[in-house]
């Protein structure tokens, strides 16, 4: 039995947690220990409700609190998003990391969306990379991914430098060898992504397991009972600016069925309709996407999901990341972007034509066989990874 420490650093929302729990349940059935570190107590509470997992806080950075910034590639996330931008505030999550290692042994460090973490522990404790696409650390990530509008290449390529020199500087202070480049500083043992190779913004990448997303309990979906109807599954993050705008669409669109899942519970203030019915807990998403004809989200870890179950998607990009994904979707013909600000046709218009319109089904279900035939069981090979990296340690 190996003690397996996952940590979780940047981003929100259930698609971080949600994945880490299953990942989590497999090793734990696998006879492993597992804790589980993460940025956000209350949420990891509730997705890990009823484990035997340990669960504590990561060290992490809030954020710089600026009335304008703009993340051009992975060095500015970790600039502005991780502390980057300080050369102490570097080193004192190096030594913060370095000490929670101390503190439990790991077998294993597991990192998703957490750069400084990898940085932090290499040559401590055996890395695996368990991430979407947007913060992996392989040396594809480092490149600029804001190609849609004009910006300032000489501020990000200064970022960058100056963020290799901080954590160069904390490397030294912790005995580690300067690291040549940031690819060299960030990376990890093994990289494996929760992400479809089709969907990945920077084009399939070599040395990379693409294993896709997976699905975790939660209660049973209950859809309206409407006679003959398509079925639509929601997806909302609290706060999402447009979401009154949204339901009020589909409260007056008939000939659906619609089940939304809405993270904030809030939901006497939501519009109603026989048609409409809603859940402020996760709902087993294998349940739900199986009885679907279409998924309305955000993006992220649902719209992986979604694709692997063969499904369209209409994308509400919150993020960068969001945008990323829900445009490489478009281009690959599985989906459509909208982007705010959004009239109620803005929604049902693209709606209806990916209802109607049986291309982005047959589409995303020829990418859900490629990635059967692939990933046959996707969290296995998760596991074969963990067990090779702990097998070489062992062997080291």
């Amino acid at each position: 039995m190996a003690r397996i420490l996952i940590v979780w650093e940047l981003g929100s929302g259930l698609g971080h947690v949600l994945p880490l729990r299953a990942l989590a349940d497999r090793l734990h059935l696998a006879g492993h220990e597992v804790i589980v570190a993460a940025r956000d107590l209350l949420l990891l509470r509730s997705a890990f409700a009823g484990s035997a997992h340990r669960l504590i806080c990561a060290p992490y950075f809030p954020g710089l609190a600026l009335p304008s910034r703009q993340l051009n590639a992975l060095s500015d996330v970790v600039w502005f998003e991780s502390g980057g931008h300080s050369p102490e505030t570097v080193l004192a999550q190096f030594e913060a990391w370095r000490g929670l290692l101390q503190s439990l042994c790991p077998d294993l460090l597991i990192a998703d969306a957490a750069p400084m973490a990898l940085a932090a522990t290499q040559g401590r404790v055996p890395q695996l990379n368990y991430d979407g696409y947007f913060h992996a650390t392989d040396a594809r990530a480092w490149t600029t991914f804001r190609d849609w509008e004009r910006i300032d290449a000489s501020a990000t390529a200064d970022r960058a430098t100056s963020l290799l020199d901080h954590v160069n500087r904390a490397r030294i202070a912790c005995d580690l060898p300067a690291a040549a480049d940031l690819h060299t500083a960030f990376a990890a043992d093994r990289l494996v992504l929760r992400c479809l190779p089709e969907l990945d913004p920077f084009a399939p990448r070599e040395d990379v397991r693409y294993v896709g997303q997976q699905t975790v309990g939660g209660i049973e979906p209950v859809w309206p009972a409407v006679a003959n109807a398509q079925r639509v599954f929601v997806y909302l993050r609290a706060g999402y600016a447009q979401a009154d705008r949204l339901l009020g669409a589909l409260s007056r669109q008939q000939g659906i069925a619609v089940l939304c899942v809405v993270e904030a519970d809030d939901t006497a203030q939501r519009p109603s309709a026989e048609h409409l019915a809603y859940s402020t807990v996760a709902v087993d998403l294998q349940q739900a996407l199986v009885a679907a004809d279409l998924v309305i989200c955000h993006g992220g870890a649902l719209l992986g999901l979604a694709i692997q179950f063969g499904k369209p998607a209409l994308l509400m990009p919150l993020h960068t990341e969001h945008y990323l994904m829900a445009r490489q979707a478009e281009r690959i013909g599985i989906g459509l972007l909208v982007m705010p600000p959004l009239t109620p046709a803005d929604f049902l218009t693209p709606m209806r034509r990916l209802l109607a319109d049986a291309t982005f089904t047959l589409n995303a279900r020829t990418i859900a066989e490629a990635h059967q035939q692939r990933a046959p069981d996707a969290m296995a090979l998760v596991l074969g990874e963990v067990e090779s990296v702990l097998a070489n340690r062992s062997i080291a």
